[in-house]
């Protein structure tokens, strides 16, 4: 089965937005206050959620990453990176019954 993510060799999705020239300086990379790689404190949290998440056991980086990329096509291709990455963790936290449905 072919998941969202797998565009390997795929053609047809226009030039590339926001992608950065090669003599960019690394400060560019990241926010706008040129220190952090969140541009909403909400990512910020997000992300620490995965760390503690994963240092506990509790959602390995590899069950993630499969339920992000188990998202419908149309919702995988629409979510910025952090939203597919809560809505990945949301998944794996209702699959093992330590959130419940909303």
């Amino acid at each position: 089965m072919t998941r969202p993510n797998d565009v390997g060799g795929a053609e047809g999705f226009g030039a590339l937005v926001g992608v950065l020239p090669p003599d960019a300086p690394i400060v560019e990379a990241y926010g706008p206050d040129g220190r952090t790689a969140w541009t909403a404190d909400w990512q910020a949290r997000v992300w620490a959620m995965v760390i503690a998440l994963g240092m506990n056991g509790i959602c390995p980086a590899s069950e993630l990453r499969d339920a992000e990329e188990r998202a419908a096509p149309g919702d995988y291709l629409a979510a910025t990176y952090y939203e597919r990455v809560l809505n990945g963790m949301e998944l794996v936290l209702r699959e093992r019954g330590l959130l419940p449905d909303a």
